[in-house]
């Protein structure tokens, strides 16, 4: 059985995307990937990780489509 995390770190945020850490609080900053508190301690829900890419996959393809 695969054990899925509730929460990923920045560290393993940043492992997951292969961006730096101080790339992944840049994207938190933005707003662009949604973070949580826990304890003061900064965390990320696949979820959200999983909504960043889906956005950045539909913006792709918008370009691909208005370039052409």
């Amino acid at each position: 059985m695969v054990e899925q995390k509730l929460l990923l770190s920045i560290p393993q945020t940043a492992e997951a995307l292969a961006l730096s850490r101080s790339t992944i609080y840049r994207l938190i900053n933005d707003g662009a990937i949604e973070s949580i508190m826990v304890r003061g301690i900064q965390r990320i829900r696949p979820s959200a990780l999983q909504r960043y890419l889906d956005n950045q996959q539909r913006v792709q393809r918008e370009r691909l489509v208005n370039f052409s």
